[in-house]
């Protein structure tokens, strides 16, 4: 069996609002910030395994036919009408976010930790990270890896470190942070 794109996101709402009842039964969830599209995920993973290893097989039509799809997903949720109202701040947080990350990344970083190639491409992670995430970091490192050459330590050490401390440790700080406010 196939699961076409449109089922899937005819799933998507009923595993939403189990994933939110199953967070309010789970205060365990709440309280390490699980966000309810990931119990909702967790839950249909699940399922299909539950349903694999009963026997029935399942593939996920990944092709998207339409350009649309991508906006119908990814901006459905928004209002857009809010957003324009605060474009301005954002831009300006932004453009400050991203000198200063830049300013620091340059003149404090940079020269501390040698300035070399090894150097480089471990500023060229934190600057990823400091505008963007992981993948954003990950791609910098790879655009100063093709210029310039493989920098081994920084490649090791830079991914999994950035790794584990924004993408694993976020949620929970955020959810602190929150609470504490």
């Amino acid at each position: 069996m196939t699961l076409s794109p449109w089922l899937l996101l005819l799933l998507a709402l009923p595993l939403l609002q189990l994933g939110q009842w199953v967070l309010h039964r789970a205060p365990v969830l709440a309280r390490f910030s699980i966000p309810v599209p990931v119990v909702g995920g967790l839950l249909f993973a699940l399922a299909i395994l539950v349903l694999r290893l009963a026997g029935l097989e399942f593939a996920f039509a990944t092709k998207v036919d339409a350009p649309w799809w991508t906006w119908l997903v990814t901006l459905a949720p928004l209002n857009l009408a809010e957003l324009a109202s605060v474009a301005g701040p954002m831009m300006a947080i932004l453009a400050v976010n991203t000198a200063m990350t830049l300013a620091f990344a340059a003149f404090v970083i940079y020269p501390l930790l040698g300035s070399d190639r090894e150097a480089a491409l471990a500023t060229a992670g934190l600057t990823g990270y400091g505008v963007g995430s992981t993948a954003t970091a990950v791609a910098a490192m790879d655009a100063i890896t093709r210029q310039h050459g493989a920098a081994p330590r920084a490649t090791t050490i830079v991914p999994p470190t950035g790794g584990f401390l924004i993408d694993l440790a976020n949620a929970p700080v955020i959810g602190a942070f929150l609470r504490w406010m």
